[in-house]
C-alpha cells in the first residue's frame, strides 16, 4: 500500500536516493535477483531532513511463488492497509521477523481476528524448522492475495 514502483533497470543506489528524496518517501525497497529469480530483499531508511540514506534489512529469498500461481487466489486491487498477524506466533525469531516486514511495511501488528478483518491485506508468517513463509492475504476470503515468500533469514542493520 501507498508506494511507488520504479524499475530499477541501470540505475545506481544514489540514483535511487535522489528519486526517493524527490518523491518524498522515507524507504527504498531493492529486489534483488539472481538468474531472474529474487534472492534478497534489501530496504534503505530515507531521512528526509537530513538527506541521508541508511540500510536498515536484508532479507535473504529462497523462493517465491506468485499470487496467480496459487489455487484460489484473489486479486487485491488498490490496497489501502496492511497488519501483520501475530496471533499464531510462539517464538522471538518469527515476532523479530513480524516486526521487520510491519516495519518496511508501515503495517500494524494485529492479534484480534475481527480487527484484522478491517484491513485490505493480512500478512501470516510461518516457521518450519529455520525457515519462514510469509503470505499475503485477502482478510474477508481468507484466500491468498499475494506472493508466497520463503525467507532463510533477516538481517537487521543497526541504526548509528
Amino acid at each position: 500500500p501507498n508506494s511507488i514502483r520504479v524499475n530499477r533497470g541501470k540505475k545506481t543506489l544514489e540514483d535511487l536516493f535522489l528519486y526517493a528524496l524527490a518523491s518524498r518517501v522515507d524507504r527504498i525497497v531493492i529486489v534483488n535477483c539472481v538468474k531472474g529469480n529474487p534472492s534478497s530483499i534489501l530496504v534503505y531508511n530515507v531521512d528526509l531532513d537530513s538527506k541521508v540514506m541508511k540500510r536498515r534489512y536484508l532479507i535473504k529469498i529462497l523462493g517465491v511463488k506468485l499470487w496467480r500461481e496459487v489455487e484460489n487466489n484473489i486479486k487485491i486491487y488498490d490496497p489501502k492497509s496492511i497488519c501483520v498477524d501475530v496471533s499464531e506466533i510462539e517464538d522471538d525469531e518469527s515476532l523479530r521477523l513480524c516486526d521487520i516486514i510491519r516495519d518496511i511495511l508501515h503495517a500494524k501488528l494485529v492479534t484480534d481476528e475481527e480487527m484484522i478483518r478491517d484491513f485490505d491485506v493480512k500478512v501470516e508468517i510461518y516457521r518450519r524448522n529455520m525457515k519462514f513463509t510469509i503470505r499475503f492475504i485477502h482478510p474477508q476470503t481468507n484466500r491468498i492475495g499475494g506472493p508466497v515468500i520463503r525467507v532463510g533469514r533477516a538481517i537487521v542493520y543497526e541504526e548509528s
